[in-house]
């Protein structure tokens, strides 16, 4: 018998997780390149938040804190700080290294980068794994080199567990490989998927014109589609990338190998992890780069070096109009040091916060970040801090759901599945494949009619069918990724099985 998928709507189930919305509510800053622990201007800082504002910046002098780029951390449900990442080690709340918590990215340039923490902007990202309380994945790239040119080869993933009795951080596994191929290096951003529990991010292909779109659901981190971009980026220097607090947009941008900078903006489809209305541009010079959203999601600040603007997004051209709402000002807290913009972060109080890059030891905000123009407010080199070369890495926390679509809905049934629940009893070959799937079922299964059930890796339903018989032709024709195929068993259980679509 040969089946094709008939797709249908989902059953609505609504994702009722309680949002902690304070995963980002302590941030870790600090630098200590080449400095010894006397140096005065050396040390940590972190930024505290609560109620929607910044509470206080505290501040530790003469202590070594590794945070060159690379600066992801997470807190728990009431804004505590867990643990933090420089893509080299993880630190607990007290900033040590917890157990087994060293030797990420392993490699060439690990070595090169221990004296300070790995050079790359927004090289990891951490996020708590749906479904579960108390693990947490981080989402790292390596940098790689083949003669002359640094690219990153490996997306991987280390997972922490925090034991709820005794406090303490485990990590259950470290540099597993998702994906391997010649990636763009770092600026790694995340966003809600529209069902509220999952996580959709995004990678470019090296001096190509992919993207790689990989999901976070309770199977793990798997690569979901591959979607053709209508433009080629070059070999990345590093850069930045953001969502848009309402998920609705995607802005990166990045230096190159080639001495210049490529801007992408793009509208982005939460529910289906796809990119479009893709925008791109050239930018001369290698400068240092950043990008963040205003929290109304209508305005996105553009930071050039020596230049910061304001693009409306809901205008035609945001580019071409972009509009320039402030310059460096001269301001130098070293000699020879001016302070410039970098790399952005929007804050839980609503500011954008701006590392100064060779200026380390303050911030710049941006103060009404929805205001258009210059009423904004830049104010540059206006928060005292210790020495800084770095900004946390953080998706947009506060996103939920996006209710009245297909996708706000999941089947729990199958999602919560994890690989010692799947059932052996239903071989599925070859798997996976391009879409044509033989199964071969228990002869005791189809005495009477068998009922299945075709579901997406994030739980949305997608369609079913009866079985008359042991063996099954199904010819699937569904995008690239991970899907489940539940069988409602005559005894009144649920097993169900994964095949992979790999074309």
């Amino acid at each position: 018998m040969k089946l094709r998928l008939i797709l249908i709507l989902p059953i609505i189930i609504l994702w009722s997780e309680v949002f902690s919305q304070k995963e980002d509510y302590h941030w870790v800053l600090g630098y200590s390149l080449f400095r010894p622990v006397s140096d005065t201007n050396y040390g940590r800082a972190e930024l505290l938040f609560d109620n929607n504002k910044m509470l206080n910046v505290k501040k530790t002098y003469q202590c070594i804190n590794k945070l060159n780029f690379t600066n992801a951390s997470i807190c728990d449900t009431t804004g505590k700080l867990l643990f933090y990442t420089n893509g080299l080690e993880i630190f607990n709340n007290e900033h040590n290294v917890i157990s087994n918590g060293d030797s990420l990215n392993p490699g060439e340039f690990a070595i090169s980068n221990e004296c300070c923490g790995y050079t790359l902007e927004s090289g990891a990202l951490i996020l708590k794994y749906p479904g579960s309380s108390n693990k947490y994945l981080i989402i790292h790239h390596t940098i790689d080199r083949i003669p002359f040119v640094w690219y990153s080869l490996n997306m991987l993933t280390t997972l922490v567990e925090l034991n709820s009795n005794t406090g303490n951080l485990n990590v259950v596994y470290k540099n597993k490989s998702i994906y391997s191929d010649t990636l763009l290096r770092g600026s790694l951003s995340a966003c809600r998927h529209a069902n509220g529990r999952d996580w959709w991010i995004p990678c470019f292909f090296y001096s190509g014109n992919k993207c790689f779109m990989f999901l976070l659901d309770p199977t793990g981190l798997n690569l979901h589609h591959v979607q053709d971009i209508p433009f080629e980026f070059s070999r990345s220097g590093g850069g930045q990338a953001q969502y848009s607090p309402d998920g609705s947009k995607y802005a990166f941008i990045h230096r190159n190998s080639e001495s210049y900078m490529e801007f992408f903006l793009a509208d982005f489809d939460r529910c289906e992890g796809k990119f479009s209305e893709m925008n791109y541009e050239t930018l001369d010079g290698f400068l240092q780069c950043g990008v963040a959203f205003s929290p109304n999601s209508e305005l996105l600040y553009l930071a050039l070096e020596k230049e910061l603007y304001q693009l409306v997004l809901y205008e035609s051209n945001p580019y071409k109009n972009k509009i320039k709402i402030d310059s460096i000002d001269g301001f130098e807290s070293f000699p020879g040091f001016p302070s410039y913009f970098f790399l952005m972060q929007l804050a839980p109080d609503g500011k954008i916060y701006i590392c100064n890059g060779r200026s380390p030891t303050y911030l710049s905000i941006i103060e009404f970040p929805d205001r258009r123009g210059k009423s904004c407010s830049v104010m540059q080199h206006s928060i005292s801090i210790v020495a800084n070369s770095s900004m946390p890495n953080f998706p947009y926390f506060r996103l939920g759901a996006a209710k009245g679509t297909v996708c706000d809905s999941i089947i729990t049934s199958v999602s919560n599945y994890d690989d010692d629940n799947l059932n052996e009893e239903i071989e599925i070959i070859p798997n996976p494949n391009t879409g044509n799937f033989i199964v071969q079922l228990p002869k005791e299964w189809v005495k009477d009619v068998l009922n299945l059930e075709m579901y997406s890796s994030s739980g949305i339903l997608l369609g079913n069918w009866k079985a008359r018989s042991e063996s099954l032709d199904l010819d699937l024709d569904l995008n690239p990724g991970l899907y489940y195929l539940k069988a409602l068993v005559p005894n009144g259980e649920v097993t169900v099985k994964k095949l992979i679509i790999n074309k």
